[in-house]
């Protein structure tokens, strides 16, 4: 990866804030252009977004610190408007070690218990999410290859794996690619995702065959983004609408696709949208 850092101005920072925004807007604009997102994150310090690598396998960059038309590095790396002199470093550190010993802060047994236990809850929720990322991105890579081999994405999720969504065979066989549930076992478990009238797949022509066709709804691993209502004044809604019409027009292509390596790149795409959606629920 081409890092940005060494010749970025002043004016290529953003706040956290404003920066995860401009990112999710990017990593919109990537997806839709062809770029296919990975798993890896960026390696510049505090960026915390992933990366994208082009068509041809050859080149990876971050939509951000790597744009090549503006690139945006991460606040944290932002270098200091003057470089102190090694003595002023040591003298500054030993002021700071000296004011630590005589106003240093004593904590009651209470107030320790009370911040182990917040740490201890912090912890578990790290955990936690980290766990749901992990289990989004194992769907994704597995309802990818499902697809791949003809099986269909519903508009139904599971109940006992929240925000999966349920896929079926050209025999009518329903699955949860995580429980592995099936059939008449899913019939009790199995829930409608709500999504915007905008969202719901309809007939039209095919702009792949020319053909008249009906399709199944293409949904993403989180059925529920938390995002605002309003999609004409909320960017991540309109990029994930963005996305959830790729994925349609991508399946539907893949259904009428005989090539292999035609059929694992619109594959490789569809997962990787999924990917990108699910990141922007997040937000």
């Amino acid at each position: 990866m081409t890092t940005a850092s060494i010749s970025a101005s002043a004016d290529s920072y953003m706040n956290g804030a404003d920066r995860r925004q401009e990112g999710s807007r990017r990593m919109g604009t990537y997806m839709l252009t062809g770029w296919v997102l990975m798993n890896d994150m960026c390696s510049n310090k505090g960026c915390n977004l992933p990366v994208f690598r082009n068509k041809e396998r050859t080149k990876t960059v971050c939509c951000m610190c790597d744009d090549p038309h503006s690139p945006i590095l991460p606040v944290i790396s932002q270098p200091a408007a003057s470089q102190l002199t090694n003595k002023d470093s040591i003298s500054m550190v030993h002021q700071a070690q000296d004011k630590q010993t005589s106003d240093s802060i004593t904590l009651t047994e209470e107030e320790e218990m009370e911040l182990l236990a917040a740490m201890d809850e912090r912890h578990e929720v790290d955990r936690s999410t980290e766990q749901d990322r992990e289990q989004s991105e194992r769907a994704s890579d597995l309802i990818g290859q499902k697809m791949l081999q003809g099986w269909t994405l519903l508009q139904n999720v599971c109940r006992s794996c929240p925000g999966i969504p349920l896929v079926r065979n050209r025999q009518n066989q329903t699955l949860c690619v995580i429980c592995e549930q099936s059939g008449d076992e899913l019939d009790d478990i199995a829930e409608p995702i709500h999504v915007k009238p905008e969202s719901v797949a309809m007939d039209q022509d095919d702009p792949i065959c020319g053909q008249k066709r009906s399709f199944e709804k293409i949904l993403t691993v989180s059925p529920t983004p938390h995002v605002h209502s309003d999609s004409v004044n909320n960017p991540f809604q309109n990029t994930a609408n963005a996305l959830t019409d790729k994925v349609i027009q991508l399946s539907i292509k893949l259904e009428t696709t005989t090539n292999v390596q035609a059929i694992t790149a619109i594959a490789d795409a569809i997962s990787s949208c999924m990917r990108a959606i699910e990141l922007l629920s997040r937000d």
